[in-house]
């Protein structure tokens, strides 16, 4: 438990077996429940999951993949169904430092804010450590999501460090996100859609040994027509009032 409230972290992998035990193994205890979800993975990511014998974790096994998006949300319903107050996501590829998980409770528990992400751009140190490919691709996504979600004062939009209140979820309409890596832009419009106040809370990047599974000719378009229709969305609500 974090402040009294229980703590439910979303853990999406899909082909982490070298991985996955480090990252349930360095989950912090303020974590009631560790929600690994396997997403038809084509190596041994669930047995390792499962071998660890952590009583925290919870294992969901998707017989069809279904890409970052679909496990997050398979991941936020389970946590809604075990009556958790707060859900942090805590990706299977050890990108997210652990140590940094109460920055981004602390803003929900306190009432400054229904949701809270991850920023890496607070500082050059923290830019110098991602590569220049990502930085340049993030700003510009960062500044379309900003349009499409009215959440404009969010530096990071790609950032998959993000944490909520229960609350805020439950309005979430989670059947409409996309289940490719535009998840996290459309988790941003959706939030916008419901009023919630989103913060940024500064992390520094962190690249290890992980090989990431986003490609930007093939997931790119997916992410820009997200984006262009949560702009055309917010265009139309605007209209409306």
């Amino acid at each position: 438990m974090f402040r009294e409230r229980h703590v439910a972290a979303v853990v999406p992998a899909y082909n982490e077996e070298r991985l996955i035990a480090g990252v349930i193994r360095n989950m912090p205890p303020l974590v009631d429940h560790i929600i690994v979800i396997d997403d038809k993975s084509l190596d041994g990511t669930a047995a390792v999951a499962e071998a660890l014998d952590e009583p925290r974790v919870v294992l969901i096994r998707h017989a069809e993949n279904q890409g970052l998006g679909g496990a997050l949300v398979s991941g936020y319903k389970r946590a809604l169904s075990l009556h958790a107050d707060l859900v942090v996501v805590m990706a299977g590829d050890d990108q997210m430092d652990p140590r940094y998980l109460p920055d981004l409770l602390e803003p929900l528990c306190d009432g400054r804010a229904e949701a809270t992400k991850g920023n890496r751009f607070y500082s050059w140190s923290s830019l110098r450590a991602m590569p220049k490919h990502r930085v340049f691709g993030s700003l510009i996504l960062t500044w379309l999501t900003r349009i499409a979600s009215g959440h404009r004062h969010l530096a990071d939009s790609q950032n998959g460090y993000v944490a909520f209140t229960a609350a805020t979820l439950e309005k979430v309409r989670l059947g409409s996100l996309s289940h490719g890596y535009s998840v996290e832009n459309a988790m941003l419009i959706e939030l916008g859609r419901v009023h919630a106040r989103v913060i940024d809370v500064p992390i520094p990047a962190r690249y290890g040994s992980e090989t990431s599974k986003m490609r930007l000719l093939r997931d790119g378009p997916a992410i820009l027509g997200t984006i262009l229709t949560g702009v055309a969305q917010r265009i139309t609500r605007s209209s409306r009032r």
